[in-house]
């Protein structure tokens, strides 16, 4: 797919974090390319919030909200699935990939990305989504696995299964 998302808004992402700005809006999940590849349909619309702030020792960082819903294939039934999205991160920025810290000392509720001047705000919403996607994603109870059993169930060969039991 080489399919530009529509939406193409860019953020000096330093500055917009000093400047403690914000950007939100909303656009359709079939703009967004590389999260397309991994779901079962293109269906959606995608709302976001991004904001600029300082955190811990005056280090810029941006704020991010996403909600919206995607359709996953569960990987148990093949059927499809909506998946909420529900996403709240906080990105601090440093200026290089040399400053980026050693996996081991980033706490868990913060990551840390290579700012630019020219932050694509719908790469960086696509982003977040991706990181935010079950890597295996399955229904908690699947009506086809369900339905499958019991026609197992009604075989002969539960029959048998059951006389060998005796």
């Amino acid at each position: 797919m080489s399919a530009q998302p529509v939406f193409t808004n860019h953020i000096d992402g330093m500055q917009f974090a000093r400047s403690e700005q914000s950007v939100e809006g909303k656009f359709s999940v079939k703009n967004l390319p590389r999260l397309v590849d991994t779901l079962a349909t293109a269906d959606g619309e995608i709302s976001y919030r991004i904001k600029g702030s300082l955190h811990g020792l005056e280090r810029p960082a941006l704020e991010c909200s996403i909600s919206g819903e995607v359709t996953l294939q569960c990987q148990r039934c093949l059927g499809n699935m909506i998946h909420p999205l529900d996403i709240h991160s906080k990105l601090v920025l440093v200026s290089s990939e040399a400053a980026l810290p050693d996996t081991e000392d980033e706490p868990d509720e913060v990551d840390t990305i290579v700012a630019s001047h020219e932050m694509n705000v719908a790469e960086l919403v696509e982003e977040e989504i991706l990181l935010s996607l079950p890597m295996i994603p399955r229904h908690e109870v699947c009506e086809l696995a369900t339905a499958g059993k019991q026609e197992k169930s009604n075989t002969g060969f539960a029959a048998l299964a059951g006389l060998k039991k005796t």
